[in-house]
Parts: structure tokens; C-alpha cells; sequence
């Protein structure tokens, strides 16, 4: 998501190449596994790679005022995973600067299920809300409906030159995890106040 020509949340987007990366250790670099992206984890799983591990377009509605997307992702985790149903709904109300993302989760076995945001702006992590701030812009992630922040986790990887950065990633998870069939938060785009 760029702000005023400032990325506040993170597409990681080309990591350091090297011989590995092209190989069997590829999923072993950030920008190329679930944990460097904005993406549910479930039950300890992160997404399988293979032309079998798709998603599927529900949705698409694009309007002036809002964009609506839906996907199922149910068949891009393995097995292991207990995947029953995962779909990620995303809304996006253009007037307001308000993105609502939902996961909704189906799960034969309930040990996890997270969802995150990465970006690579520092992090203000409160008891309901997340607030980066950028160049005079102001990011707030607001967890809603029975979804708690969990943690904010910090992950190295290095760049195209090999220089070294850093991404964080703000955790989320339902309050209820046997109870709850879905994660919701929202994301808000305003002036920076401070």
C-alpha cells in the first residue's frame, strides 16, 4: 500500500538473488514464503508451493466509490494445514481511505490461525490499534469483531544488493480460535496529527 508515494505496507518484492534462491532453498528466503507477506499462517502451515497449491476468484467488483475481492485460498496450504475453507474478503471504501480485510476459516483441527501485515515503517502496537507513520501520512491497523493482536514479530532479508533490511510483522488472531470462523481488521489512511 503506498501512501503519497510511501509504502506502508510491504510487498517485499525482489530479495537478494543468489544460486539458492533458484533451487530447492528458495522457500527458505522471506520474499518468497508466506511469512515475509501479508497472509494467513494455518495451524503452523504456511502456504505449499506447486501449480496444485491455486487460488480461486470469487469476487470482483470494481466501483468508483468501493472495490470488493474475493478468493478462496482453501487449496494453496498442504494437507498438514486441516484446511476445511479459507477465504480472504477484502473491501475498500475509496472515500474514506479504509481497507476491511476478513479471513474466514473452516479448519478440521483448531491449533492456529493467524493473519499479519508486514511493512517496513515502525511500528506503534497498542491494545487495539497498530499505527505506522511515514513522510506526514498515518497508518492505523485496528483489529475488529473478536480479532486480538497477537505480537509483532521482526524478520531480516536482504535487498537485490545484498544490503540488509528488516520488515515487521503485525500478528493477528481470532480471541476465540475454536469459537470464531474468521479474523477481521481494518486498515485507515489519514494526516499524520503528531
Amino acid at each position: 500500500m503506498n501512501i503519497n508515494g510511501t509504502p506502508m505496507i510491504t510487498e517485499i518484492g525482489a530479495p537478494e538473488y543468489t544460486k539458492d534462491y533458484f533451487r530447492d532453498r528458495r522457500y527458505q528466503y522471506l520474499a518468497a514464503r508466506t511469512l515475509g507477506h501479508s497472509l494467513p499462517i494455518v495451524n503452523g502451515c504456511e502456504q505449499a508451493a506447486g501449480i496444485h497449491y491455486a487460488a480461486k476468484m470469487l469476487t470482483v467488483e470494481i466501483e468508483p466509490e468501493r472495490v470488493h475481492f474475493c478468493v478462496d485460498i482453501t487449496h494453496c496450504y498442504p494437507s498438514s494445514a486441516g484446511c476445511g475453507e479459507i477465504v480472504r474478503d477484502f473491501q475498500w471504501d475509496r472515500q474514506r481511505g479504509r481497507i476491511q480485510v476478513k479471513d474466514y476459516y473452516e479448519l478440521s483441527h483448531n491449533e492456529s490461525f493467524e493473519s499479519s501485515v508486514i511493512t517496513d515503517k515502525e511500528v506503534t502496537l497498542g491494545e487495539r490499534e497498530a499505527v505506522l507513520t511515514s513522510n506526514g501520512t498515518r497508518v492505523v491497523i485496528r483489529p475488529l469483531l473478536n480479532t486480538v493482536f497477537a505480537t509483532v514479530e521482526d524478520h531480516e532479508y536482504k535487498d537485490p544488493n545484498s544490503a540488509p533490511k528488516k520488515v515487521h510483522r503485525i500478528i493477528m488472531k481470532p480471541q476465540n480460535l475454536e469459537e470464531q470462523r474468521f479474523i477481521s481488521y481494518e486498515i485507515l489512511v489519514g494526516k499524520d496529527e503528531g
